[in-house]
């Protein structure tokens, strides 16, 4: 009598999960299972798991004995959004700008709570954007300072008589200054008449402010000597100079009064 072994395996059962789709960048690891077996996968590997990163169909044939299994799984590579809100910036008050977050169709999340695609900062801040286009997310971040515009009045316009002067002062201590007359101080001396205009800037925000010099002969006044007046009596008294403002003891503002 011939007596003969016969052995029976359980076949293998493959199975690589379900289409992925996948960031651009990253990588996947399939697994075959079945320790111990014999692996043959489309790419030339024979071993129990592979490490992908391109887009494509994988299979593997898995072998235990005489049985063997196969599986297929399709693995899709998408280009994650690329977002680039430019280099830290600083402006002046009130200047406007725009961050955009580029890739139009994608889902966005500023850190101020905006879900659009682009926003328009008018405070001083770091401001991040969080894009999303299914799977894939990219984050980026830019900080944005505004800074205060010089405060500028050389003030209303000014009457010199011949031989005086005045200060003119473009206030703003620390910054920088250039005058019409090409003085870089923060105050000048004047006595001539004509426009005078100084820039005021503060490194990235500037001010500028002009003023009118008038010059002039100062008016001559003559009231005459004392003069003695009996009760009951009056006298007119005369300024001069026409064409000048007036201002009396007395509170009036004519050319001429009458005292008594």
């Amino acid at each position: 009598t011939i007596q003969h072994t016969v052995l029976i395996a359980n076949p293998p059962v493959v199975n690589l999960g379900n289409d992925t789709t996948l960031c651009t960048g990253d990588s996947l690891t399939l697994n075959a299972g079945n320790p111990g077996a014999t692996y043959l996968w489309s790419t030339g590997a024979i071993t129990q798991t592979i490490k992908v990163g391109s887009n494509g169909h994988y299979w593997v044939n898995v072998n235990i004995g005489a049985c063997a299994d196969t599986d297929t799984i399709a693995v899709t590579f998408v280009a994650g959004p690329v977002i680039n809100l430019g280099n830290d910036t600083t402006l002046c008050a009130g200047q406007p700008i725009t961050l955009n977050a580029g890739n139009p169709g994608s889902t966005f999340l500023w850190n101020n709570g905006a879900t659009t695609q682009s926003i328009n900062p008018i405070t001083s801040g770091k401001y991040k954007v969080t894009a999303s286009n299914g799977n894939c997310v990219s984050i980026d971040s830019i900080t944005i300072t505004f800074n205060t515009i010089p405060s500028l009045n050389l003030g209303p316009e000014i009457f010199l008589c011949n031989g005086q002067d005045t200060m003119l002062n473009a206030g703003n201590p620390g910054d920088t200054y250039l005058w019409s007359t090409n003085a870089i101080t923060q105050t000048i001396m004047v006595s001539t008449a004509g426009t005078y205009t100084v820039t005021v800037t503060n490194g990235t925000c500037t001010a500028v402010d002009s003023i009118v010099i008038q010059t002039g002969t100062a008016p001559v006044v003559d009231l005459g000597p004392d003069i003695f007046l009996c009760f009951g009596y009056d006298t007119t008294l005369y300024a001069g100079a026409p064409g000048f403002a007036y201002h009396w003891s007395t509170g009036e503002t004519t050319q001429h009064i009458i005292a008594n």
